[in-house]
């Protein structure tokens, strides 16, 4: 993923990811080998980040659908780092990572590399990097600050949005929620479509 595509929103998704995912390992690794899934579900990652962090900035953005482009800024902090690949835990519903990671990387080195390794040394140096490419994306996106937008506004830009265009924002009931959130908070239509399809 070029760095000119990773946004402020994605960023702090990937930062609680992070956090959801190396907690996950630590527990995994509290158990018996014989007993172990190092691997979560991407629609569990996003439900125990949406539990542990409720309140946290642009956590309505988090839903499975678009949870590979968070992953892809875990990974870029990870090798920035020097760090084994932390996203390679984070699974689809197959139990496998999706196409693009598979056609990238080599998933049983990554988890071998992820399971061998001190995480117990991480620390400053991730939250740090976290907010060098938050403070990276936000001067990329520097705009004029948006006003909020009432959530029935916001609904009814989205809908008159997809009547004049009906193939260009098509999303499921979480995808169109999640946009909705967005809106409000002042996003234009097509930045929020963006988030929660990528």
């Amino acid at each position: 993923m070029p760095t000119t595509n990773i946004t402020v929103i994605s960023v702090a998704l990937a930062r609680l990811y992070f956090a959801v995912l190396l907690e996950h390992l630590k527990a995994q690794l509290q158990q018996p080998e014989h007993a172990r899934d190092i691997t979560i579900r991407y629609g569990k990652l996003v439900e125990r980040t949406r539990q542990a962090y409720p309140d946290a900035p642009y956590i309505e953005a988090a839903i499975a659908t678009n949870v590979g482009t968070r992953l892809l800024v875990v990974q870029l902090i990870c090798e920035r780092l020097r760090l084994p690949n932390l996203a390679c835990l984070a699974v689809n519903a197959t139990g496998k990572p999706g196409i693009a990671y598979q056609n990238a990387r080599d998933w049983d080195s990554d988890k071998a590399a992820v399971l061998s390794f001190d995480w117990s040394q991480v620390g400053a140096d991730i939250a740090n990097a976290f907010d060098i490419e938050a403070k990276e994306a936000a001067q990329r996106a520097v705009k004029p600050k948006s006003k909020a937008v009432p959530e029935d506004d916001a609904r009814q830009a989205l809908y008159d949005a997809s009547r004049a265009d009906p193939d260009a924002y098509k999303v499921d009931y979480y995808q169109r929620e999640a946009m909705v959130k967005l809106i409000m908070k002042g996003l234009p239509i097509d930045e929020a479509y963006a988030e929660v399809s990528e």
